[in-house]
C-alpha cells in the first residue's frame, strides 16, 4: 500500500465519517507516515488533509477551509458537528 492509497481513499457516498476515519487510519497504518511528535505531526496533518480533499459534503469543506491550519482535534470536531 502506497501514500497514493492514503490520497486517493475520499468519502464513499453513504459512508459516515467514523466509517470513513476507520478506513484512513489503516491505510495510514501501511504507508509510511511517521507517529513522531518531532516530526511536526505529520500523521495528523495528512489525515486533516485529506478530510478537507476528499470529505463528500460540500458544506463540511467550506467549514473546513475557513479555519485557518485547524489542527486535527478541530477539522474532527467541525465533521462531526455537521
Amino acid at each position: 500500500m502506497s501514500m497514493s492509497d492514503f490520497y486517493s481513499c475520499y468519502q464513499k457516498t453513504g459512508q459516515t465519517f467514523i466509517e470513513w476515519k476507520a478506513e484512513l487510519c489503516e491505510k495510514m497504518h501501511h504507508c509510511g507516515f511517521t507517529s513522531s511528535v518531532h516530526a511536526n505531526k505529520p500523521r495528523e496533518h495528512a489525515l486533516r488533509d485529506i478530510y478537507v480533499m476528499g470529505i463528500k459534503s460540500p458544506k463540511i469543506c467550506q467549514a473546513l477551509l475557513k479555519e485557518q491550519n485547524p489542527d486535527l482535534e478541530t477539522a474532527e470536531k467541525i465533521i462531526q458537528h455537521d
